[in-house]
């Protein structure tokens, strides 16, 4: 197993992408530590793991608030005395809540986007860095979307989230060279659409799913087992010489 031994926590977990990598990385021999703001589905997931016979745990925290963040990373080095692996998957999208075009963007969006998606991997990576500075070992995967990568017109405008998105892919480059002195590599995931909760309102709107189609040569919609399958191998040793890089799971999106 290509995990073996390894601590892992994930946030975001509970569902979509985050548990689909979650489930991942205990199949690959990770114990995983589930956190998620939705008690109710992280549970679940941890419980999915742990009725396959591997080691989870589900922690309640808001990862745009930094005490919620600390106290979990610090249970999950309290119970395994180490931290392998920190996945930042929480997030928000932005076109419900007053997101769109500068112009018309909210600043009470611009602000909610950014404390989750920005502050809440820039609180993880900064709690999380301190237990791997301290054991000289470490794997940040730090998640982006193919619109942090470009802008896009029709219908995905979303100018915070999409900065929130393009800010990750910056301190995670800074991440990644300042702290490959400590062992630690950090790099970025990119997807594209991808089927989950996220996507569940467009999904059955025939003219966005055609515009989808249209960006996504391989398909309008991924699964969330494409980017675990990613994350599995920039997890692994197998990467060993990977970081500071942006790997989109996009169909296809970003190379347009």
């Amino acid at each position: 197993m290509r995990l073996q031994g390894k601590v892992a926590v994930v946030t975001g977990g509970g569902n979509g992408i985050g548990k689909a990598i979650a489930l991942a990385f205990a199949k690959q021999g990770a114990a995983v530590a589930v956190v998620d703001k939705n008690r109710e589905d992280g549970a679940e997931t941890a419980e999915d793991i742990k009725r396959d016979g591997r080691q989870a745990v589900a922690l309640h925290g808001d990862v745009s608030i930094a005490e919620d963040v600390k106290r979990c990373i610090d249970e999950v080095h309290s119970r395994y005395g180490r931290l392998d692996i920190l996945v930042n998957n929480a997030g928000i999208t932005g076109r419900f809540i007053g997101d769109g075009p500068v112009a018309d963007c909210s600043e009470e969006a611009w602000n909610t986007i950014m404390d989750v998606n920005l502050k809440g991997t820039f609180l993880c990576c900064k709690y999380g860095l301190k237990k791997m500075a301290g054991q000289r070992s470490g794997v940040i995967i730090n998640m982006s979307s193919v619109l942090g990568l470009a802008g896009c017109q029709d219908y995905f405008l979303s100018h915070a989230y999409q900065t929130s998105k393009a800010g990750i892919i910056g301190l995670t480059r800074s991440i990644a060279v300042y702290y490959a002195k400590h062992g630690i590599r950090a790099n970025v995931l990119a997807p594209g659409l991808i089927d989950s909760r996220a996507t569940a309102k467009i999904k059955h709107d025939e003219e966005i799913m055609a515009f989808a189609r249209a960006m996504q040569p391989l398909g309008a919609l991924g699964a969330p087992q494409d980017v675990a399958n990613a994350a599995v191998y920039l997890a692994s040793d197998e990467a060993a010489f990977v970081t500071g890089q942006v790997l989109a799971v996009d169909g296809g999106w970003s190379a347009q």
